[in-house]
């Protein structure tokens, strides 16, 4: 590995979903640790597909992914929270009227 690759610039957050597209919904080994974590500065997120999550229903789906924050040395499972598919903006998981009129405005 190069030296300057420690320098280079973090994925983003839609990079790192783009990236976990070929994974199969619930294809995750037993070892958490080995998961594909999308990182957040100091947060951890599995996608709720990948964790064989209910599916979630509402129209926001259909704008972002839902995301499930873990601890990555422990597993502990956190709460849910959505990623917009438009700017990558994580929001927590509790009304999404705000973030309808969001992406209302940008489509």
């Amino acid at each position: 590995m190069p030296s300057y690759a420690i320098f280079a610039r973090p994925k983003s957050i839609l990079q790192q979903i783009k990236a976990q597209e070929n994974i199969q919904d619930g294809d995750l080994g037993l070892n958490y640790k080995d998961w594909p974590f999308i990182l957040s500065k100091k947060t951890s997120y599995i996608q709720a597909r990948l964790l064989k999550r209910h599916p979630r229903t509402s129209w926001i789906s259909d704008h972002g992914v839902s995301l499930v924050e873990m601890d990555r040395e422990t597993g502990a499972e956190g709460p849910t929270s959505w990623c917009c598919g438009l700017c990558g903006e994580i929001y927590a998981v509790k009304a999404t009227s705000k973030e309808k009129d969001r992406v209302a405005a940008t489509t």
